[in-house]
Order: C-alpha cells, then sequence, then structure tokens
C-alpha cells in the first residue's frame, strides 16, 4: 500500500469543473486574512462565516486531488484552513490555490 508521500500529483477533475473549482478557490484567497507558508504546504486564516462554504470546498478539492490533505478548524472567531501534502510535487499545486509562492 503506498503512503500519501507516494500518492501522484494528479486531479480527477474535467477541465470545466476545475475551472468552476479554481474561481472558488480564488475567492477564498481573496478573503483570507492571512496566508501563511507552513510545513508542507500554506495556512490562510479566514472569517469564520465561511466555515461551511470553505469545508465544502476543502472536501471537494480532498475528493478531487487525493495527494493533498485539508482541514479546516474554527476557532476563537476565525476558519483556519491548512492545505497541505506529504508530497513536495504538490507544493506548485498548493501555491496555486493559495496564490503564493512555496519553496
Amino acid at each position: 500500500m503506498a503512503d500519501r508521500h507516494d500518492t501522484p500529483v494528479a486531479c480527477t477533475l474535467t477541465s470545466k469543473q476545475a475551472a468552476r473549482q479554481l474561481l472558488e478557490w480564488a475567492d477564498v484567497r481573496r478573503r483570507a486574512e492571512h496566508v501563511t507558508p507552513i510545513d508542507g504546504g500554506v495556512r490562510m486564516t479566514l472569517p469564520a462565516t465561511m466555515s461551511a462554504d470553505v469545508a465544502d470546498l476543502a472536501r471537494r478539492e480532498g475528493a478531487c486531488c487525493a495527494f493533498l490533505t485539508i482541514t479546516t478548524v474554527v476557532g476563537d472567531g476565525a476558519l483556519t484552513l491548512d492545505v497541505t501534502s506529504e508530497n513536495p510535487d504538490g507544493l506548485p499545486v498548493i501555491s496555486m490555490l493559495a496564490g503564493i509562492a512555496l519553496p
């Protein structure tokens, strides 16, 4: 059985579906209060009022891109969204979703 480090960097969405989902990520980026690199990815801090929409997007992104680990936590009036990958080849995808350059 392969671990997540060996999971291929691949998306199962059609081009049209991926384009629609990328527009949703652009909205998340615009509304992010902070976007910070973390080990293996990025952390976004967002208004807690976005929790349902972001959780839905995170679920869908995780379903189509198995190489990503996406977690959401609501606390202290804010939503924390972490997007990481154990596969270093996933960093360019995370960078694109978050809108920042990652090493």
